[in-house]
């Protein structure tokens, strides 16, 4: 609290004229507390708002970015795995004489799987004698993202991205050097001088109707 100085005079009588001179409180306006309006309220909410939105869609971008960059690594493991199954064998693991497309959902794509993860049954002669793994997917979460084994743990069902789509192997199983890709698609992509290339549909899963990938298409080439 603020004070003064007042001084004190004396009449002759000995009683106090005026204060002058001494410390006197003095009284200081009090200040009001400022609320928010109703204005500045709906303008922080639309603040927040905005904010989550676009931290929201930020994640989904990093998620998706992932999902991506984990189907790439898939495909190139699976063609490196292909490569060096060729390097160790000399053929290319379940091909014929025939430039061939597995699906990783379907009786040739899994052999391939179980080839490159040396898990073959052992009923008759393996491909992958050595039992090398060439490939060693993460285990499916729902179908998703990995390879799904059958109930008892070791035979493979199937190799799935992470959109829950397949992925695509095609194989230069005559090894002229010419392996083409989609061969199903009205215009196929020519790959030169490679015994394997992978793909995946992406996260449409869907199958261009015309040439080589579509834009969604994760590939390993």
């Amino acid at each position: 609290m603020a004070t003064a100085k007042v001084r004190i005079r004396c009449r002759a009588d000995g009683n106090p004229a005026r204060v002058t001179d001494a410390m006197s409180p003095l009284r200081t306006p009090v200040r009001q507390r400022h609320a928010f309006t109703l204005l500045e309220l709906l303008v922080v909410i639309a603040i927040i708002a905005a904010l989550t939105v676009t931290g929201f869609a930020v994640f989904l971008k990093m998620k998706e970015d992932a999902r991506r960059l984990a189907a790439r690594t898939m495909c190139q493991n699976i063609v490196d795995g292909v490569n060096r199954f060729y390097n160790d064998y000399s053929v290319l693991p379940g091909a014929g004489d025939a430039d061939v497309e597995l699906v990783t959902d379907q009786p040739d794509g899994v052999l391939l799987v179980e080839v490159l993860m040396a898990r073959e049954g052992s009923d008759g002669p393996k491909l992958n004698a050595k039992d090398t793994k060439y490939i060693t997917p993460p285990e499916a979460a729902g179908r998703r993202g990995g390879v799904m084994l059958a109930p008892e743990g070791f035979h493979v069902l199937a190799l799935y991205d992470p959109w829950g789509g397949v992925y695509h192997v095609a194989l230069d199983a005559d090894l002229d050097g010419r392996l083409d890709v989609r061969p199903k698609a009205r215009a196929s992509k020519a790959l030169r001088d490679q015994k394997a290339a992978c793909w995946s549909d992406g996260p449409d899963g869907a199958e261009p109707a015309t040439v080589g990938e579509s834009e969604d298409d994760v590939v390993s080439w």
